[in-house]
């Protein structure tokens, strides 16, 4: 059903998938492309950042703990949340997007559709139990664009075996390009001993 408060301003142009219009929401103050397409429904694009067809809207994923995740010495190794746990909030989801942001089959940023041009503002809560003291960990955000390159977010030591070091973080990137845009991103560590992973909570915005 339309909105009644969502204002057509003009006459519509006619293409081969159908009419565009321009509409602007008098009370929340956005506006957004519409394409009546041909077989009745509509298909809406961003055109600013207030509404809730623009950009700047995210998703909240957690792990419910079930499964436990092992990260062996020295392997880069994707973070994965279940998406069943407490914190699981996708009441804001860009509603232009037919996807989720995040794949919990294989723990990937999922970027498909986003336009090219989006900053995608991620942040991640994780703690990590080493098997042995003193070793390095590093946590980053891998990409397969330009031939492959992480961003990394942590560089630090774990102090103590079999203790938990928690760590938590954000990080903000530009869907820069095509690659970014289809192949998306995943958060992996790679630590120096065998290391359990007990993922918290990952929010992925776009702005």
């Amino acid at each position: 059903m339309q909105d009644p408060k969502l204002i057509n301003l003009g006459t519509g142009t006619a293409r081969l998938t159908g009419t565009y219009s321009v509409e602007f929401h008098e009370e929340n103050h956005y506006a957004h492309v519409k394409r009546a397409n041909n077989d009745g429904t509509a298909t809406y694009f961003p055109f600013n950042a207030a509404g809730p067809t623009a950009s700047n809207r995210f998703e909240n994923y957690s792990d419910s703990g079930v499964i436990t995740y092992n990260a062996l010495a020295n392997t880069d190794t994707t973070v994965m949340l279940d998406g069943n746990g407490p914190f699981e909030d996708k009441r804001f989801s860009p509603l232009w997007l037919d996807h989720d942001l995040y794949n919990t089959s294989t723990g990937k940023i999922d970027l498909s559709g986003v336009p090219i041009g989006t900053l995608v503002h991620v942040t991640y809560d994780v703690k990590l139990i080493p098997t042995v003291s003193n070793e390095d960990v590093h946590i980053f955000f891998r990409f397969t664009a330009f031939g492959g390159y992480d961003l990394y977010v942590a560089d630090t030591t774990m102090r103590q075996q079999s203790r938990t070091h928690h760590y938590s973080g954000t990080k903000t990137f530009f869907v820069i390009n095509e690659d970014v845009q289809n192949d998306g991103a995943s958060l992996m560590i790679n630590a120096g001993c065998d290391t359990e992973i007990v993922p918290s909570f990952m929010m992925i915005a776009l702005l």
